[in-house]
């Protein structure tokens, strides 16, 4: 067992650790990478332990990838379970990163009115909670539905990177991005820090459509020629 450790720790110390693991290195860059252009295949398993209908969401997020992936390229899979009593065991159970696939997991659970309306765990891997959810869409007036989609796109945006986790920003001027950690600070952006919790979603009337072109732009940047070329 100890030479093992001994062989592993060589490897770390030369730099060889990638070589090793290759795409079993589940770094948020790693997984960005993966889904934005190098896994041929990308699923979406959504582990239902409470009702919410995730279609609509899902099919927007599949749309925003297009630019860069073919949208037959991804696929959807909905298994109703029951709530895990440890989340961060069960996070590091999921297979993100596979050979010919990657693999993101979202778990839709009760959660509470004031708590947060998702919770990134391991990289690909997140929680959705269903109550805060409910309590943003009764603040805001928007449709239930609506507010899934903004804030599962959200989600999926620091699962990709987005905010300053693996892909840097394309280019060198950060206006328009100096919000926390590199959210979006306009209150009509999907990447805006108010999704984080039903008390502060902005009350825009903006439609929400999608990403900004800077994100598109950052995805763009990493897969042509930058940390994912």
């Amino acid at each position: 067992m100890r030479a093992g450790v001994l062989v592993v720790s060589a490897l770390l110390l030369s730099g060889c650790v990638t070589e090793l693991l290759g795409d079993e290195v589940q770094t948020v860059r790693n997984v960005a990478c993966a889904v934005l252009a190098h896994s041929p295949r990308v699923e979406i398993h959504v582990h239902a332990a409470t009702e919410l209908d995730m279609q609509g969401p899902v099919s927007a997020f599949i749309a925003e990838l297009a630019p860069l992936r073919d949208p037959a390229t991804v696929s959807v899979v909905t298994t109703p379970t029951d709530l895990p009593t440890d989340l961060d065991a069960w996070s590091m159970e999921q297979m993100v990163l596979e050979r010919d696939r990657a693999v993101l997991h979202v778990l839709v659970r009760e959660g509470t009115a004031d708590g947060p309306t998702f919770e990134a765990l391991d990289p690909g891997v997140f929680v959705l909670d269903v109550a805060a959810l409910q309590a943003g869409a009764q603040a805001t007036g928007r449709d239930l539905m609506d507010v899934t989609r903004i804030v599962f796109l959200h989600a999926m945006g620091h699962e990709l990177g987005v905010v300053n986790a693996g892909i840097p920003l394309n280019g060198t001027d950060l206006s328009g991005r100096e919000g926390p950690m590199h959210h979006e600070p306009a209150p009509t952006s999907v990447m805006h820090v108010g999704w984080h919790a039903a008390i502060s979603m902005p009350k825009s009337n903006s439609t929400y459509a999608g990403y900004s072109a800077a994100v598109h732009d950052d995805w763009a940047a990493a897969v042509a020629g930058g940390i994912c070329a």
